[in-house]
């Protein structure tokens, strides 16, 4: 077997596939098999799985392309195209199955149904390194740790509006943000280290490199 650079991986909901991106494919390993499930060519920078359904997962580039598992083959769908020469940098599913993802522009894009419903423009310094989903919203947050904080509206669920717009102070050269469950606690890759953040309340745990 020879090896391989994965770039980013997902387990599904059910547990049952993990995948994983190379910069030519996508390989979903089954755990109860203890085999290769499925393979498909792309050339990716992220991937996450549907909050709850184990046959669908989203992929971001170039373009943001929406995959479902059919018969052990992966089936994509038309890309939401990337905005402009920009391409998309990240992406999240939200708890209501609101596909939300950033570009490397800093805009923010919303996406339901394999179409974009929603673009947000110019709301961030550099490329936009992390969706962080919190309760009833989410925070966008780009590479100069710029937070864009997004609330759902009270009478349409499926739309945001932009709620406040923030620089996490104590963070520089942000890579990448990764949020526990069932808390606000959020663990971030700097350049200088790593550190805990609470993005919800805005506030710096701890830093550090050794953490």
């Amino acid at each position: 077997m020879r090896a391989v650079e994965v770039r980013c991986a997902a387990c599904s909901p059910d547990a049952q596939f993990v995948v994983c991106a190379t910069s030519t494919a996508l390989v979903g390993y089954d755990w109860k098999a203890g085999r290769v499930a499925f393979e498909a060519s792309a050339s990716i920078r992220t991937l996450a799985y549907h909050p709850t359904e184990s046959l669908e997962l989203a992929t971001s580039g170039a373009g943001l392309k929406l995959w479902r598992l059919l018969h052990k083959n992966l089936k994509a769908r038309p890309p939401v195209e990337a905005l402009g020469d920009k391409d998309f940098s990240t992406h999240a599913w939200l708890p209501n199955e609101l596909l939300v993802a950033g570009t490397t522009g800093g805009s923010v894009v919303v996406v339901q149904r394999n179409e974009m419903t929603q673009r947000f423009d110019a709301k961030h310094t550099g490329s936009v390194q992390a969706i962080v989903p919190l309760e009833g919203s989410f925070a966008a947050v780009c590479e100069d740790a710029v937070a864009c904080v997004f609330v759902q509206a009270e009478k349409a669920k499926k739309t945001v509006s932009l709620s406040r717009r923030v620089v996490l102070e104590g963070l520089r050269g942000l890579y990448a943000m990764a949020a526990f469950p069932r808390s606000t606690a959020t663990l971030a890759c700097c350049r200088d280290g790593l550190a805990f953040f609470d993005v919800a309340d805005l506030l710096l745990v701890t830093t550090g490199p050794d953490l």
